[in-house]
């Protein structure tokens, strides 16, 4: 049988690109792009090898998100309250204003990166095996929530303030704020 590429492109431009039921739930497409909108909603489940969202503006991230060959969301605002898993790929969201994870992110043993111009807030799991985690800002980031990485480094950088409430599992651990506060509870 002949394997067929399923790729869905969309540019919105000023627009807002809605997806309201499951894409790729039947059949899991190659990749998902949208580039260029004022903002990307998804309510259901959303499955292809690759899914980017780049300057794709205010980003909600509602339905589960199985992209096993990797995930980009560049953007204003990140937020997520369904689930981001890859299968040994990486994660990278690198958003202009606040990022928010609700849900647990998942990449198997690739790197999660998460970057904002203001603050992180990570209140779901963070989990990898042999690759690090990154999580910088330039604003406060806060940690209430377990951040895993099996065999490699979490690194996390704010030019404010860090508070970390949840736990921390790594071979190498390494915090740093160019502020007068860091706070650390419950980290291991």
């Amino acid at each position: 049988s002949e394997e067929v590429a399923n790729n869905l492109l969309l540019a919105a431009g000023t627009g807002v690109v809605t997806f309201e039921g499951p894409v790729g739930q039947n059949e899991k497409l190659t990749s998902i792009q949208v580039d260029t909108a004022a903002g990307v909603e998804t309510k259901d489940l959303m499955a292809a090898d690759t899914i980017a969202l780049q300057d794709a503006g205010n980003v909600t991230i509602s339905g589960d998100i199985d992209a096993s060959d990797g995930f980009v969301s560049t953007g204003d605002q990140f937020g997520n309250t369904g689930s981001i898993t890859t299968a040994d790929a990486s994660i990278q969201i690198d958003h202009q204003g606040p990022v928010n994870i609700g849900a647990a992110l998942s990449s198997g043993n690739a790197i999660i990166d998460i970057d904002s111009q203001e603050s992180v807030d990570v209140g779901a799991a963070l989990t990898t095996g042999d690759a690090a985690i990154h999580i910088d800002a330039l604003g406060p980031v806060s940690i209430a929530a377990p951040v895993t990485s099996e065999n490699a480094s979490i690194r996390i950088h704010s030019q404010a303030a860090v508070n970390i409430q949840g736990e921390l599992a790594s071979a190498l651990i390494a915090s740093a704020t160019d502020a007068d506060s860091a706070t650390v509870d419950d980290a291991e």
